[in-house]
């Protein structure tokens, strides 16, 4: 399904998905998929930068 990436704690891989074009964090402990990496947290502050160019 995906291959094991240096950095990434036990248990995750990572993958293509296919249709998107991006890149999936799998964690094969609890069978999930994910859109960011396990140490990665979306954060506002892009989008509140981006709102700020705009105004």
């Amino acid at each position: 399904m995906g291959r094991s990436v240096p950095g990434l704690p036990i248990g995750w891989m990572k993958f293509l998905d296919t249709v998107t074009g991006t890149y999936r964090y799998y964690h094969s402990p609890t069978n999930r998929v994910h859109l960011y990496p396990p140490e990665v947290s979306v954060s506002q502050t892009p989008l509140a930068k981006s709102r700020r160019l705009l105004n």
